[in-house]
């Protein structure tokens, strides 16, 4: 079979291997050799380990090669924001082993046959041991990170079947002015959706959005009688303060699980999770942030940030420990364990320049490297590597052009180094209650990638990295910064809810990013626009001093994570999660029935809409549960 694979092509072979069905599990010989196929045969290309071993199976294909199959065509790339999320834990002092006050549902559950309750359990003047508390948040059912993206993207199409039906109401619709009113094109009623469509698509669109047309649970348990999750809305600041401090319970490989004081147990779902301790930079770039440069290499715009409280390890994540750039680094080989994501991912994308440029690469292309660094400090834009002044201009085709910021050729890890050596001179750092080396603005390390082959008739490519250490966000109150201190901590908060509002917005497919409320944000339209990959690493610290901090970090990262109310709900089974996903796929069904009805397949909201449903129905027959059944809309 892979023989054959080799010698038909990869268009054929993916033909070969859908009808043989030769491999069906992802980690297959024959799905390894179609990845080496296509990426040979393409120009593409593969994630490696430390080892220098390049990983190939089905997720790598689907994920990463398929979704570049179009890397040289002249074409104008869709619009397909994604976002990631993952987080890391600082590890901290030992906890207090303080009891834990439960909410009266939570604690009702959590009784045996037979066991009753005090009278001060029940008014919740009594707590119970922190360890039963924690034995209970490790338990019950984890659902997977792809199942997690499958919910994501579930709730993504959800907003993809609105906005198609409002390009279509809009297309249809004509203004008079003798009326002043909207009147559809023929003069009758603009045909929509049936009542009945219209409202499955709010009962269905509203839960996966958390909205009022969905249904949240207040409580419930794992469908093993397990850890006890609260799918509740959050009470008010004062109310929780008054009810003691938060606690990190579990970090189990897809779930947090923290203590919320009046919520009780707290699950917070992530495509991955790294505890204390236990994780490596070389960990967190492998496992999580490669997948960044892998796509900024198939021709993909791609942004890694860490966002988190102040002191709580972003700059280590993303740099490394201070003094790092300080020592030398090998020209080849490994690296020392010590560098964070931006020194890891420079050299990966340098070292996969060299090797398509040998004589021995199937597929010869020449991809030219430059950066650019840069810092944004109270809404103003420095140049870290010349030091100037950087303004912000909206050049051809609303391209982010900064006026005034060197753009450096990069040919090697030395001149990697020394560049980021000069800028990291340039920072600004003040030392506050919370952090002695507080980063007092937003880094953005930004990687040109040129990409060109003579093959074919030749191509051009070109793709942008974006690499961003987030200052820190902070409580004025702990960090006890005074007059320019307390300018800058306001300044930082205020871009960090701009970010949060364009995360939100691109999420939901909306047709006006507020790109223009922050400089910082009008820095990162290029790494979220067109067919974007964006990763997240939320920051936290198990410190009990910052956990308040910890939980509105987590709770940033869910919210851009696309993880609601009724997502939570559903994750807590793999049949909860099934039902979620099959809900929004009949929705798009429903969606684009009405629409191929009424002519509107010409729509780009329309092509779009078949695009994310042919790949989450391709994903929804690997889950280990029945298939839908009825499905009448063809997915190729």
């Amino acid at each position: 079979l892979d023989s054959c694979v080799k010698a038909m092509g990869w268009k054929h072979a993916i033909m070969l291997r859908l009808v043989c069905k030769g491999t069906s599990e992802g980690s297959g010989e024959g799905w390894s050799t179609l990845c080496e196929v296509m990426a040979s045969d393409l120009g593409l290309f593969l994630p490696r380990n430390s080892s220098g071993t390049y990983v190939k199976n089905k997720k790598i294909f689907f994920e990463h090669l398929y979704p570049a199959r179009n890397k040289w065509a002249e074409s104008e790339v869709a619009s397909d924001f994604k976002i990631r999320v993952g987080v890391r834990f600082k590890p901290g002092p030992p906890l207090s082993n303080r009891d834990l006050v439960l909410p009266l549902h939570q604690r009702l559950k959590m009784l045996k046959k037979g066991e009753k309750i005090s009278f001060e359990e029940a008014k919740g003047e009594r707590g119970l041991p922190v360890e039963l508390i924690e034995q209970l948040a490790r338990t019950g059912v984890e659902v997977d990170a792809d199942v997690l993206q499958m919910l994501q993207e579930a709730k993504q199409l959800a907003c993809t079947v609105q906005n198609a039906e409002t390009a279509a109401r809009n297309e249809d619709r004509v203004y008079t002015k003798d009326e002043g009113a909207w009147e559809s094109e023929g003069g009758g009623t603009v045909r929509g959706l049936t009542e009945e469509e219209t409202r499955r698509v709010a009962e269905t669109s509203g839960a996966l959005m958390g909205g009022e047309g969905g249904s949240a649970a207040t409580g419930r348990t794992s469908d093993q009688g397990g850890a006890v999750e609260e799918h509740g809305s959050d009470e008010n600041e004062g109310q929780r303060r008054s009810k003691g401090k938060p606690r990190v319970l579990a970090v189990l490989p897809c779930k947090v699980v923290l203590y919320v004081p009046g919520l009780g147990v707290r699950p917070f779902h992530f495509v991955k999770t790294f505890d204390g301790q236990k994780a490596t930079q070389q960990g967190v770039y492998e496992e999580y942030a490669q997948d960044a440069v892998v796509s900024a290499l198939n021709g993909f715009n791609a942004c890694f940030m860490a966002y988190g409280q102040t002191g709580s390890g972003k700059s280590h994540s993303t740099f490394g420990p201070q003094g790092i750039l300080d020592r030398d680094i090998p020209e080849f080989g490994e690296i020392s364990c010590d560098y964070g994501v931006v020194v890891r991912a420079a050299c990966d994308v340098l070292d996969s320049a060299r090797m398509a440029r040998g004589s021995r690469c199937a597929f010869p292309m020449d991809i030219q490297v430059s950066m650019q660094y840069i810092q944004v400090y109270n809404e103003n834009i420095t140049d870290l590597l010349g030091g100037g002044n950087v303004a912000l201009r909206t050049g051809e085709a609303g391209k982010v052009v900064l006026q005034g910021a060197a753009e450096a050729a990069v040919s090697s890890r030395g001149e990697l180094i020394k560049l980021l050596r000069q800028g990291e001179a340039r920072k600004r750092f003040a030392a506050t209650a919370m952090n002695d080396h507080s980063s007092r603005a937003h880094t953005i390390v930004v990687l040109h990638l040129l990409h060109k082959t003579e093959r074919g008739g030749g191509g051009l490519v070109r793709s942008e990295l974006h690499m961003v250490d987030l200052a820190g966000c902070e409580q004025i109150k702990k960090s006890k910064v005074t007059g320019q201190a307390k300018r800058e901590a306001v300044g930082i908060n205020s871009s960090l809810c701009v970010l949060k509002k364009c995360i939100r917005a691109l999420n939901e497919d909306k047709g006006h990013i507020p790109y223009m409320e922050s400089k910082l944000t009008m820095l990162l339209r290029p790494a979220f626009g067109g067919s974007s990959r964006t990763y997240a690493l939320i920051t936290g610290s198990t410190d009990d001093r910052h956990m308040e901090e910890t939980l509105q970090a987590v709770r940033f990262g869910e919210e851009c994570s696309m993880i609601s109310n009724h997502a939570r709900q559903a994750a807590s089974s793999l049949e909860g999660a099934a039902k979620a996903i099959d809900a929004a796929l009949e929705q798009c069904e429903s969606g684009m029935r009405s629409l191929e009805q009424r002519g509107k397949t010409h729509l780009a909201a329309f092509a779009k809409l078949k695009e994310r449903f042919a790949s989450l129905s391709r994903k929804r027959a690997d889950l280990a549960m029945p298939s839908r059944v009825g499905a009448t809309v063809s997915a190729s």
